[in-house]
């Protein structure tokens, strides 16, 4: 009953607020039109602040890749940025370990196992590959950007760009993953000798690896059972290359944001200065009349529904 009459109470007073504005546009005249025009366009202007952002910061991505897929200074600024973003998630994970799991508060005089074998096989296997995921990132959104600028996109096919280029992405962060799995399994038969042993084949499945690779602390690692004993090798840092592949993303992500907001921010000063410009003629004065019929026929509706559920 309750629910009811509270879903009721939603309704009837949509109607009424509906009704209310229709009757206060019904006695706008040509000035106050006019002025509540002026308004609209002050409050949401063509080119607003989150416009001016988003252009601002594709001008700072075209000024560290260039405006082309093959623009030479990339061949300097992708490595770079890698390299200093790498450096700083090192860093902070380094700093994390040294304030959280160090009750004593002593500095090492070395590096923790953990982020020393770590850091060891980025820099041997998973820096190339991090690389080489930023290479497709910023080619594909320079492409993103470079079709929006040059023919503009629907909100649909923004949306499905934004999407394709994303789950594109992840989808080869997880299949490099997987590869880097399964060749350092390889790689430890061989250091063993264990040429001729069955090994474990690690299979494909993205959302396990996405969620191994969230965990920025505890970097996971594998225990393989052989005939020699447990035995691991594997300490690729899943979750710094997974970040690293966020950090580039991001210009994708300001942009898309960005590009949806203005979107809809047109929208409503569309719609609001349609409403102002042709509220008081017969063609609005009907469509008030119909919305608000419609909406006390929906309460009467939903009305005979619940009796009849009674009586049921």
């Amino acid at each position: 009953m309750q629910n009811f009459i509270g879903n009721l109470f939603i309704i009837i007073t949509t109607a009424i607020s509906v009704a209310s504005l229709f009757l206060g546009l019904f006695a706008y005249n040509k000035k106050m039109k006019t002025k509540a025009i002026q308004k609209i366009e002050l409050l949401i202007p063509k080119k607003n602040r989150i416009t001016k952002f988003s252009e601002q910061w594709v001008s700072a991505f075209f000024l560290a890749f260039g405006n082309h897929a093959f623009s030479k200074r990339q061949l300097i600024t992708i490595p770079f940025l890698l390299v200093l973003y790498s450096s700083i998630l090192f860093v902070v994970w380094y700093l994390w370990v040294l304030t959280f799991r160090n009750p004593e508060h002593i500095i090492p005089q070395h590096l923790p196992l953990t982020i020393e074998v770590a850091l060891h096989d980025f820099i041997h296997f998973g820096f190339w590959y991090s690389l080489l995921l930023d290479v497709m990132s910023i080619y594909l959104i320079r492409a993103y950007i470079n079709a929006g600028l040059s023919k503009g996109f629907s909100s649909v096919k923004s949306i499905v760009y934004f999407s394709s280029i994303v789950l594109g992405v992840m989808l080869s962060f997880t299949l490099i993953i997987t590869h880097l799995k399964n060749a350092s399994i390889e790689d430890l038969y061989i250091q063993q000798g264990l040429y001729f042993e069955d090994r474990p084949v690690m299979t494909w499945n993205p959302l396990e690896v996405i969620r191994s690779s969230l965990d920025f602390i505890d970097n996971e690692t594998m225990i393989i059972f052989t005939s020699k004993g447990a035995i691991s090798n594997y300490f690729i840092p899943q979750a710094i290359m997974f970040y690293l592949s966020m950090f580039t993303q991001l210009t994708l992500l300001i942009v898309f944001i960005s590009y949806m907001i203005t979107k809809i921010l047109h929208n409503i000063r569309t719609v609001a200065i349609w409403t102002v410009k042709y509220s008081g003629t017969a063609t609005m004065n009907a469509i008030g009349f119909i919305l608000i019929a419609g909406i006390i026929l929906l309460a009467l509706i939903y009305l005979c529904l619940y009796v009849i559920s009674l009586m049921v």
